[in-house]
């Protein structure tokens, strides 16, 4: 959702944008900046109930997030990624 173009294709249809390819996972960065979104993607679990098909990343916690209305709860997996280190990135034990 760093692309003004994609951010405003989300906003205008969300269920369109985030409609889910059976042989693939969809994956939204960024997800955030359009809260709908996430309404969409809950209408989609639940009427293909096929787990794993979206990946949902951002730069926030959604559930803490203002203005989403929609948690996700029972239909979400929250993994949570840190910064590397300097020993991850030079693959040196300082």
């Amino acid at each position: 959702m760093d692309s003004k173009n994609q951010r405003e294709r989300a906003e205008r249809n969300p269920e369109s944008f985030s409609e889910p390819n059976p042989k693939r996972v969809k994956v939204i960065d960024e997800v955030q900046k359009v809260n709908d979104l996430f309404d969409a993607v809950k209408f989609h679990v639940d009427n293909k109930r096929r787990p794993g098909m979206f990946i949902l990343s951002g730069s926030t916690q959604f559930s803490q997030f203002l203005g989403i209305r929609e948690s996700l709860t029972g239909r979400i997996g929250i993994i949570h990624l840190y910064p590397f280190n300097l020993s991850e990135i030079y693959q040196k034990a300082f």
